[in-house]
């Protein structure tokens, strides 16, 4: 499968309020954010994420390794991207590290394979060169060393 055809799958499971195999973490949370797909929604995820960090302390290694934890970080990438297609009128094309790198080789010395880089966002809007986004890195900074290192929403700002 994609990683297109698997951002469909998640955005469409989320919204539908389908299950996402694996499960996903923090579903009631992100219900309650009433997230409606535009970028001032993004702020939403950045107080979600502080309260996340703030209550439960996560620890990087323990959080990623459950499944559904991993599934609420991709939901909320692929969220963010959308999020951003949406206000740029740009379209998205999603792809996975090894996908990325096969592009240019020499990426892989700027970002090198980790979780933050398992997916990565193109996004092409009209009249003007594609950008490469890696959306899970504000999402995991923000949700692992807080406000004052990064904001999604305002990672975002920069591809409108």
């Amino acid at each position: 499968m994609s990683m297109n055809e698997i951002y469909e799958k998640y955005l469409n499971a989320f919204f539908r309020g389908e299950e996402i195999p694996g499960g996903l973490s923090y579903k009631t949370a992100l219900g309650q954010c009433k997230l409606d797909g535009s970028m001032a929604s993004l702020k939403k995820i950045d107080l979600l994420l502080d309260q996340i960090r703030e209550r439960h302390r996560p620890n990087f290694d323990e959080f990623i390794a459950v499944q559904a934890n991993q599934n609420f970080l991709y939901l909320l990438a692929f969220y963010t991207g959308n999020a951003i297609a949406t206000a740029a009128d740009a379209d998205l094309d999603w792809l996975s590290y090894a996908e990325f790198i096969a592009l240019d080789p020499s990426l892989a010395s700027v970002w090198p394979r980790a979780f933050e880089s398992s997916i990565v966002c193109l996004i092409a809007k009209p009249s003007n060169k594609v950008k490469q986004m890696l959306p899970l890195v504000p999402i995991v900074i923000r949700l692992f060393e807080g406000p004052e290192e990064k904001s999604v929403w305002f990672s975002a700002t920069g591809f409108v």
